[in-house]
């Protein structure tokens, strides 16, 4: 094989969105546009061709922080990793992760952090990597089930929403991105912790996929503003809980809950089978505790990391 380090724009359209059919969103030129634009970061691919012919792809970013660089699988989604046509075989993998080991080790990266949700990558993989596993949940949709086989307690929690008010909406123009941003910022600062997404992320996802059929933005609005707003993506057969934002004094409204049930009955109209919920922090527990009301189930996968003593000592 014959293995490249590409820039996203290098990479022919036709032949990512042929190979990502059996990957995920996040792992489509879509996304990787996204983080082009959207990012303060340089987006990259590892690429493996034989005979001319893509056989394995691996997406992910560079980013910069004071001097250093770091390295991410494509980023912000439990569901990246490395993507091939066909299984490879032994010495064909062998070969893909020594470039890939080689790749890290020359980078001289303050940061690692490879997503292998379709445990495509081997327990030799080189580069100083620890492998910690996590998981997401999975929630298969039965729509032959009354009400999609919906739990009754979560029935409950949405009638008792729509009792108290409030509409829920999908966003349709560029300019409520504002809006939506504002509501994410103080729900992260309530979680204690720095908004993880830029504004311009946001603002390019909104400009390139609404109106498309591979995004689905809704909200919840209650006197002329936001409350609360989910951002899925779907692909192929799947749709991505990516992002929910709510604003804690409206609780009673149950955004989360009335928000998600949208979603899902969007996702039946447009042929989805599964939902993937994605990762939980793991001190979530009310998170971990809405996925699994629903009906979702655990699926573990490891994540490949490491630090440098910078990172480490920058965390504390």
């Amino acid at each position: 094989m014959d293995i490249h380090l590409l820039f996203g724009p290098d990479l022919p359209d036709a032949e990512v969105v042929r190979l990502a059919d059996t990957g995920t969103f996040f792992q489509t030129k879509f996304w990787l546009r996204i983080c082009a634009e959207g990012l303060p970061a340089d987006p990259v691919v590892i690429a493996a061709f034989d005979d001319g012919m893509l056989r394995a792809i691996l997406p992910g970013i560079i980013t910069r922080r004071l001097g250093r660089r770091s390295f991410y699988s494509m980023p912000f989604g439990t569901y990246g990793g490395m993507v091939v046509s066909e299984r490879l075989e032994p010495v064909e993998q062998n070969e893909f992760l020594g470039y890939l080991a080689g790749f890290i080790r020359s980078g001289k990266f303050s940061r690692v952090s490879i997503v292998d949700f379709g445990q495509t990558l081997s327990d030799q993989l080189g580069g100083g990597l620890t492998r910690t596993d996590v998981y997401t949940h999975i929630l298969d949709i039965d729509e032959a089930a009354p009400d999609l086989g919906i739990d009754k307690k979560v029935r409950y929690e949405i009638a008792a929403g729509e009792k108290n008010g409030g509409e829920v909406v999908r966003l349709i123009d560029r300019r409520q991105v504002g809006e939506f941003y504002s509501l994410y910022q103080k729900a992260e600062r309530r979680r204690g912790r720095r908004p993880l997404y830029p504004r311009r992320l946001f603002e390019v996802i909104a400009a390139d996929l609404l109106g498309s059929d591979r995004l689905l933005w809704n909200a919840l609005v209650d006197g002329g503003r936001i409350i609360g707003s989910q951002i899925h993506f779907l692909h192929r057969d799947t749709m991505f809980y990516w992002q929910a934002v709510s604003a804690e004094e409206v609780r009673p409204l149950r955004p989360d809950y009335r928000l998600f049930y949208d979603a899902l009955q969007h996702a039946v109209k447009q042929g989805i089978k599964t939902v993937n919920l994605g990762a939980s922090p793991p001190d979530a527990e009310g998170v971990v505790f809405f996925k699994e009301r629903w009906g979702a189930r655990r699926c573990s996968y490891p994540i490949w990391h490491s630090e440098s003593w910078w990172r480490r000592w920058l965390a504390r």
